[in-house]
């Protein structure tokens, strides 16, 4: 009986626990230096340092590149990292099936071919510039909530899609102050960034 229980006790610590401390859903429930991964917030990539959606980036200064160069690149939502200032380039038709700025310090969105972002763009409160540089390149933008968002779309297809741009006392954060227009922080009031 003495040895079951040394045997149960003894292997008792070679048993894998994962915390509960790190289980999450999506980006927003991992801190801005973990990455939410199989249902865990893990730190980055191991091989990089990088969260595993960056193609490249910088740790230390929090920047993150991410190319989605086919339709298969990118699977599902791109989400910029916590706290991450993030470059997102979508070089193909499909390949960005929606981007998730909405707990990134910043992104920098390019949509560069005709369908190359197919669902909603989502910025959160920090400075978002969306780039649409095709037809039907960006169906939806949602940069709302913003301290400040530029959007700039291709001379053949001026409008972007539906926007949803800030509203800064009462002024719509567009091109020419009116609701409708193309998203723009050139109003005084419109970039409240820090």
């Amino acid at each position: 009986m003495k040895w079951i229980v040394l045997v149960v006790l003894a292997t008792g610590c070679f048993a894998s626990r994962r915390s509960i401390d790190y289980e999450c859903a999506t980006q927003k429930d991992c801190s801005a230096d973990r990455v939410c991964t199989q249902g865990y917030c893990v730190i980055g990539d191991p091989a990089n340092g990088c969260p595993a959606v960056c193609s490249s980036c910088s740790t230390s200064k929090m920047t993150c590149e991410i190319d989605c160069n086919s339709n298969t690149d990118c699977a599902g939502v791109v989400q910029c990292p916590s706290g991450y200032d993030c470059t997102i380039q979508c070089n193909a038709a499909n390949a960005c099936k929606g981007i998730d700025c909405s707990v990134a310090s910043a992104c920098t969105v390019s949509c560069n071919t005709v369908n190359a972002c197919t669902t909603v763009i989502a910025c959160g409160a920090g400075t978002c510039d969306i780039t649409c540089n095709a037809r039907n390149a960006c169906p939806q933008i949602n940069c709302a909530s913003s301290c400040a968002c530029d959007v700039a779309c291709d001379l053949t297809d001026p409008d972007c899609g539906q926007e949803s741009c800030p509203t800064r006392g009462g002024i719509s954060c567009t091109s020419n102050g009116a609701p409708g227009s193309t998203c723009s922080s050139t109003m005084a009031t419109c970039n409240t960034c820090p």
